[in-house]
């Protein structure tokens, strides 16, 4: 009787393998988009804005950099910023000797390429001094070894953002989980934390944060850097916009639609959705030796 059972599941088994077949579904490509990619600052050193143009999901190749394009930012202070085209797609305006500007100057960047005219805004808002960075040894959930914290203040008046960056001997950690972004003193709007200094999740995430199962510690030596940029607040959502997105499969069953991110750039010619962000962001920055 066993037997009879197990010779006909083997024969439905092979029935139903034998009637599958490999059904490819056609994706739509969809139209190409211009990428604009500017992210200027205050710091003295050479200031670069990349434009390309996007390729098929599916298509495993680096996205073509635009050339001949024209690339002027001019900003409230009177100064006007030629950038010159590398002919790879990336604008290059050489601020070595000088920043290209200071807090409270307002920005327009002016991009005219492939007969579209591309525009946008950006306001060099104020950003708070570093005070501190902090390392304690702790034995945790995450593990034993040095972590820190960096401590800092927001200047009192409500809508500041920024982009906390964390540097690990000099390498920049840009993992998913490592974009630390901020509103105020907390994460977002609303939060009554103008003026405080920083929550601890935004003080803590300056620790390697390589994966979902969360931070890793800091090697004896390591020089660990933090740099706060200030962002427009365009710009804040278009970052919390991209982890979300990047963080996506962590959301399993409730997941969202991938879509594209919206920036600040507007096209003057047509209705054609200019992907990208402009912003310049004043820097404050403090580095520590781990020991």
């Amino acid at each position: 009787m066993n037997i009879r059972i197990l010779t006909t599941l083997s024969i439905a088994i092979i029935a139903l393998a034998s009637c599958q077949d490999v059904i490819d579904v056609p994706a739509p490509e969809g139209e190409s988009r211009l990428v604009v990619e500017a992210w200027l600052d205050n710091q003295t050193r050479e200031q670069k804005i990349r434009i390309t143009e996007t390729l098929p999901y599916f298509q495993n190749e680096f996205t073509p950099g635009i050339v001949d394009a024209e690339v002027v930012v001019s900003s409230s202070a009177g100064k006007t910023l030629g950038f010159e085209d590398q002919g790879n797609g990336d604008y290059i305006y050489d601020a070595s000797s000088e920043a290209i500007g200071t807090v409270g100057d307002l920005f327009t960047l002016d991009i005219q390429t492939n007969g579209k005219s591309i525009s946008a805004i950006a306001e060099l808002n104020r950003v708070p001094a570093i005070d501190s960075i902090v390392q304690e040894f702790r034995d945790d959930a995450f593990g034993e070894g040095i972590y820190c914290n960096f401590f800092s203040r927001d200047p009192i008046g409500l809508g500041d953002t920024y982009w906390v960056k964390t540097y690990q001997n000099g390498e920049f950690l840009n993992e998913p989980l490592e974009l630390n972004l901020a509103f105020d003193a907390g994460f977002s709007a609303g939060s009554e934390v103008d003026g405080l200094i920083f929550i601890p999740p935004i003080r803590e995430t300056m620790n390697p944060v390589p994966d979902s199962l969360g931070q890793s510690p800091w090697i004896q030596g390591d020089i660990a850097r933090v740099e706060i940029h200030s962002t427009n607040v365009e710009t804040f959502f278009f970052l919390e916009s991209i982890r979300d997105q990047l963080l996506n499969s962590l959301n399993t069953i409730f997941a969202e639609p991938v879509v594209n991110t919206k920036g600040n750039l507007v096209n003057n010619t047509d209705e054609e959705e200019i992907l990208g962000i402009f912003n310049v962001a004043a820097i404050s920055s403090l580095e520590i030796e781990i020991e």
